[in-house]
């Protein structure tokens, strides 16, 4: 994974092989008017630490100061994600119905592909209505191995 970060905030949380990691990277250099540097911030170390606890099944949620940009309907998204437990299950449409408008699942779909921060803002956990997995950044098998290290109590809504 690759992480852009400084002492506040946590800016993206990508896997390397993404196909859109280079226009995130762009993206995130051109709001911030930003010079990337090889180098350890706070950020990024509570960051390592807390990942390596989520892989060994330590810890289901994170205290990491994120910088969310985008769209208020991109937060909204966002922010239902986060509220999300390991192990629970959401659907596009769920979420929809969240926002106040079932109509709008592509519209949720989008804002989760636009999510910059990977397993933080877990969009891996939203699938689709009929219970398929649905796409992922990420790949499906990638999505696959994040459900199954949250399955202890898999839950569709």
């Amino acid at each position: 994974m690759i992480s852009i970060s400084d002492d506040r905030y946590l800016y993206l949380l990508q896997f390397t092989d993404s196909k859109k990691l280079s226009l995130r990277i762009q993206q995130v250099r051109a709001l911030y008017k930003a010079d990337l540097v090889e180098k350890s911030t706070g950020t990024f170390l509570t960051l390592k630490k807390q990942l390596t606890a989520y892989f060994q099944k330590e810890i289901t949620t994170f205290s990491i100061p994120l910088f969310l940009n985008g769209t208020p309907f991109q937060k909204q998204v966002w922010d239902i994600l986060q509220t999300t437990h390991s192990g629970e299950l959401l659907t596009y449409k769920k979420i929809a119905e969240l926002l106040g408008s079932s109509g709008k699942s592509q519209a949720v779909g989008n804002a989760n592909g636009a999510n910059k921060i990977a397993i933080i803002i877990p969009c891996h956990r939203v699938i689709n209505a009929n219970g398929s997995l649905g796409g992922y950044a990420g790949g499906v098998e990638r999505k696959r191995f994040l459900l199954g290290l949250e399955s202890n109590n898999i839950t569709l809504f």
